[in-house]
This record gives C-alpha cells, sequence and structure tokens, in this order.
C-alpha cells in the first residue's frame, strides 16, 4: 500500500468532509477554500521574508527575497480577488481525484500479488480516475454544479479509500513473507 493506513482513513475523512460542504454550499466553499489557499501562500511569503531579514549576511540572496516577495503578493491576491483560484479549483482537485484514481489501481495490483481479490479495487479504481478525468475535461461548466460534482465525486473517493483500507489490512507488512488475504 502506498500510504498508511492512518493517514488514508484521515485523507478519506478529510474528503467526505470536503465534499459534503462542497455539494451543500457550492459558492460558500469555494470561496473559503481560494482565501484560506491565499492566507497560507500570504504567510509563507511573509515567514520567507523574515527568514531573509534574519539570516547572515552570506546566507542572503535577493533572488529569494524577491521570490518570497512575490509569494506574498500571490496571497493578497488570492485574498483580494479569489475568483481566480475558484476558476482553476475544479481542475486541481480533478488532477487530485485522478491521482487517488491511480493509487487505488495500484494497491489493488498489490493485493492481488498478495493473494486477494483485486477486482473491487480495480473497478472502484478506474472509476475514479474517470470521474477526475470527467472533472478536468469540462471544469468551466455551469460551476455550481461541477462544485456539487466534485463533492459528490469527493465523497465517493472518501468511500473508495476506506473501502481500500479495509481491502488492504491484510497485506502484509515490512519484512513480512507470507499473509492470508480475505477473498471477498
Amino acid at each position: 500500500m502506498l500510504r498508511s493506513k492512518l493517514s488514508a482513513v484521515i485523507s478519506a475523512i478529510v474528503m467526505l468532509a470536503a465534499g459534503v460542504l462542497l455539494f451543500l454550499f457550492p459558492g460558500e466553499s469555494l470561496v473559503i477554500a481560494a482565501r484560506v489557499l491565499g492566507g497560507a501562500v500570504l504567510l509563507y511569503g511573509v515567514v520567507g521574508v523574515i527568514s531573509y531579514l534574519l539570516a547572515e549576511s552570506a546566507d542572503r540572496s535577493y533572488l529569494k527575497l524577491v521570490f518570497y516577495i512575490l509569494i506574498g503578493l500571490v496571497g493578497a491576491a488570492i485574498l483580494i480577488t479569489p475568483g481566480f483560484i475558484i476558476d482553476i479549483f475544479p481542475i486541481l482537485v480533478g488532477i487530485l481525484i485522478v491521482i487517488s484514481g491511480i493509487d487505488t489501481i495500484v494497491t489493488c495490483f498489490a493485493v492481488k500479488r498478495a493473494g486477494g481479490s483485486m477486482g473491487l479495487l480495480l473497478v472502484l479504481g478506474l472509476i475514479t480516475l474517470a470521474l477526475g478525468a470527467l472533472i478536468i475535461a469540462n471544469p468551466f461548466k455551469v460551476q455550481a454544479t461541477l462544485v456539487r460534482i466534485i463533492g459528490a465525486v469527493l465523497v465517493y473517493g472518501g468511500v473508495v479509500d476506506i473501502i481500500e483500507v479495509i481491502k488492504s489490512r491484510k497485506l502484509p507488512k515490512a519484512g513480512e513473507e507470507t499473509i492470508a488475504v480475505d477473498n471477498a
């Protein structure tokens, strides 16, 4: 399994919660997500500038200072006008869903190598991959509907991740040679 079981469960819970919020409150959720991202980027830029100013003169590079200032300005721009990030948000989520589908497909082959049944995970992984690709292919059609679809797909992805953890619970740990795998 590519991820630890704990991180997979946490990821699934976050996906479920984000999916429900996006489905129920599409416009508000996107503005909040964009502003949180803008705040984080702005904070990164400010911390970078402060670190630059506190660094020894031998460690200072004007290029680093310019980089951190630009990052801070991007963060401020996102905070002030979150519309741009909202426009590319569906594409970013689609990419993350495609990655999740690929991870599920990779896990299904690990389950098969361990003697388990890969059918369900393969189908779920392929569906996840296709849904992510669908979102990437049509990101700007009816924003609220798309955001609700993204929310539903995130809920689906969270459920798939939980099934993945359950189905792969008997995969061998590092150093183990043989295990019994549930073929159900």
